[in-house]
């Protein structure tokens, strides 16, 4: 995809040593990650009115394996998130003409030791709903920029 080496040329702060066109997979390396992150464009098929469907696309940033970051410094969480908007600022920008996204999602899971005994924990103040499995809570954020907060709030260190 064009796209990707367009990315490649717009920042300084990471190197991207993978592309896989024939998966629309960019793979990144930042400066402060302990992994690299995977970026996927995905086309979505969604149906209107009768039988007329409309091009959409998910774009996805994940990391390629467990990223592991300390309670006290949040640099390796700090840097995914801000490599991960910038992405997608430059995906927003080049291929769908600054068009806002209908939604904007963050889930992850992490491990510790988790303060609750919750199932499942609805946060309306962080707009988080997480799943809570043993020492695992997978958190999802409708505001990605509330990732730490959740963390900080949720989970305490080993």
């Amino acid at each position: 995809m064009d796209l990707f080496r367009e990315l490649a040329d717009y920042s300084d702060a990471a190197s991207f040593d993978a592309i896989d066109n024939r998966q629309n997979i960019l793979r990144v390396n930042g400066e402060k990650l302990p992994t690299s992150l995977e970026i996927r464009i995905e086309p979505q098929t969604t149906f209107e009115q009768g039988l007329e469907s409309s091009e959409r696309y998910e774009v996805s940033v994940s990391t390629y394996t467990d990223m592991t970051f300390g309670y006290r410094s949040n640099d390796p969480l700090d840097e995914f998130r801000t490599l991960s908007e910038d992405i997608l600022r430059v995906i927003q920008r080049e291929q769908f003409d600054n068009a806002q996204p209908e939604s904007t999602f963050l889930t992850g899971a992490i491990k510790g030791d988790i303060p609750t005994e919750e199932d499942q924990i609805e946060d309306e103040d962080i707009q988080m709903r997480a799943k809570v499995r043993g020492d695992e809570i997978e958190m999802t954020f409708r505001d990605p920029r509330n990732l730490t907060r959740g963390i900080q709030k949720y989970v305490q260190p080993l």
